[in-house]
């Protein structure tokens, strides 16, 4: 751990507050405070559900009410990605203050979990990414305790997950079954779960299984990260990005006058 890095996480000043975004309670936070409640919840033996939002979550929230109503039931729904900094930058009079990003933080938090011994079972992706996810983890983590794997597909349908996952006893749950599945699945089953942490993490299990690439440095600085894998993936992810993105300008935009008006 670098003394960067320990800063962050132990000398967060706690600053925060929610923005409402499209209807939603966005936290403003940044990995310090993230963290800072992840380790309440655990000392404490308390739960928490942890959300995310971003441009394509603010697309499917048009025509799905049920994943508005569960991420309006999580305790802490943390931006993610340009997207909806940007938007906040438009429809509120400061906007967020970080440009968040949960994948820039896994690592160094999983590297926290080590440290702290805290336990992890990853629900989500298939067989092979979640062998291929471990076995990186192991590698860069050997002391890590993975308290368990459950494919995201037919183990969470077919098998009895809850069960499963409580007998192993983690303390952090990842759910990674993309959105909007994740979040329904964590609102219908947050009450029986024992973790003391639920949180949705979309495809992050196939970024460590080091399956996804990001792109180049300055590519993710400039907030262009989808750019990359629609280049490499293009029919895969046309309707998430070539399709989706105008989309949410068009919500972004349609948001922005409701507000003028209201002025």
């Amino acid at each position: 751990m670098t003394s960067s890095n320990k800063t962050i996480t132990q000398n967060f000043s706690g600053d925060y507050s929610k923005k409402e975004l499209f209807k939603i309670p966005v936290d403003d936070l940044d990995y310090g405070y993230l963290y800072k409640k992840i380790k309440e919840a655990i000392s404490s033996k308390n739960k928490i559900v942890i959300d995310y939002i971003n441009a394509n979550t603010v697309r499917l929230l048009r025509k799905n009410k049920a994943l508005g109503n569960a991420l309006i039931s999580a305790d802490i729904i943390h931006p993610d990605g340009i997207g909806i900094w940007f938007a906040s930058k438009i429809l509120d009079d400061l906007g967020l203050r970080y440009r968040f990003n949960y994948t820039d933080w896994s690592l160094k938090f999983l590297e926290d979990c080590q440290n702290k011994g805290w336990s992890l079972f990853l629900l989500g992706s298939s067989d092979d990414m979640l062998k291929k996810a471990v076995r990186k983890l192991e590698g860069k983590f050997p002391r890590l305790k993975i308290a368990g794997t459950l494919n995201g597909y037919s183990g969470a349908e077919i098998q009895n997950p809850v069960g499963i996952i409580n007998e192993k006893d983690p303390d952090i749950l990842w759910v990674g079954m993309g959105t909007p599945k994740q979040e329904l699945w964590i609102d219908k089953n947050k009450d029986k779960l024992n973790c003391n942490v639920i949180q949705s993490v979309g495809d992050l299990i196939t970024y460590l299984a080091g399956e996804k690439t990001r792109g180049p440095a300055f590519i993710q600085k400039l907030g262009l990260e989808w750019s990359s894998r629609v280049l490499r993936h293009p029919i895969k992810y046309f309707d998430r990005y070539i399709i989706g993105i105008p989309v949410f300008f068009f919500l972004l935009l349609k948001q922005f006058i409701l507000k003028t008006n209201k002025n």
